[in-house]
Formats: C-alpha cells, sequence, structure tokens
C-alpha cells in the first residue's frame, strides 16, 4: 500500500489536479540529514467523516514512506490534522527515522503542539500523544506551517 500511495504522490504534478491553493508552490528540501513529512487532514462537515495522509521524503524528494486513512466521526478539520501528524510520526518512529520536519497547513495544531493550551480539549489526548512521539523518539522533531494555505 505505501508503495500504490507513493506512487500517487509522485504522480500529482499536473496543475489540473493541484488546487489554486497549491499552484506554483513548490516543494522544499529539508535540511541535511533530516526527513520531510508532509500531512493533511480532510473533514466533511456534511457527514462528520474525514480522513488523513502524509508523505516522508528524503532530501533528494524520493518517497520513503506514505501513509492514509480515513474516520467516519470526526469532531472537526481541527480533528483530521492531529491524526494525520500522530500518524505520521508512529511510522517514522517504526522506522527508524530520528530527524525529521512536519510541514502543515494547519496553524492550530503547531500552536497545539507546541504550547499547553489544547491539552483539556476533545484533542488533548491526541496531541499528548503527539508530544510523547517526538520527546521519545526522534532526535529532532521541527513543525512547520505551510504558508500558501494561511
Amino acid at each position: 500500500m505505501v508503495y500504490a500511495v507513493a506512487a500517487r504522490a509522485d504522480s500529482m504534478t499536473d496543475p489540473a489536479l493541484l488546487s489554486d491553493v497549491h499552484q506554483g508552490e513548490k516543494w522544499s528540501k529539508p535540511t541535511e540529514g533530516k526527513l520531510k513529512i508532509d500531512v493533511d487532514g480532510a473533514f466533511s462537515q456534511l457527514t462528520g467523516a474525514g480522513g488523513w495522509g502524509y508523505v516522508i521524503r528524503d532530501g533528494q524528494g524520493v518517497v520513503r514512506n506514505a501513509g492514509a486513512g480515513s474516520e467516519e466521526a470526526l469532531q472537526s478539520a481541527f480533528h483530521a490534522e492531529p491524526l494525520a501528524c500522530r500518524e505520521d510520526l508512529r511510522a517514522a518512529a517504526s522506522l527508524g527515522m530520528a530527524n525529521v520536519v512536519m510541514e502543515s497547513d494547519e496553524l492550530m495544531v503547531k500552536a497545539a503542539i507546541e504550547g499547553e493550551d489544547y491539552r483539556l480539549s476533545a484533542m488533548g489526548g491526541i496531541v499528548t500523544e503527539i508530544k510523547i512521539l517526538k520527546a521519545m523518539e526522534f532526535a529532532s522533531c521541527e513543525y512547520f506551517l505551510l504558508l500558501a494555505n494561511l
């Protein structure tokens, strides 16, 4: 499955397939010795369903791992994004990837991961798990915002 997702991610370079927000945006390499994880979540207010996905690439842009999943009962778009972050960190940790950079378009997730304000929120458990994964499994784990969507 990873190879199918990775092949699909590599093939999505046709501008017609990209949203207006991402057109003209170019993937940027992580710093030397790090892997870059691009994450995203999706949510339908109509159904409450959603999903998440991630792609882990090395400094040359080669896909090292990828994953996606769906959830039938999410509370919000903010619920989908931390799920993506948690799953990508789990995958990276299980593969022994010690130096990673995560990139997302969700400002609230960055604030939750870097602060304490969301500890008692409905997403507090997921955010806490992300923090524990970062602290225990990675020598270096940075989080950056993808500014094109802000």
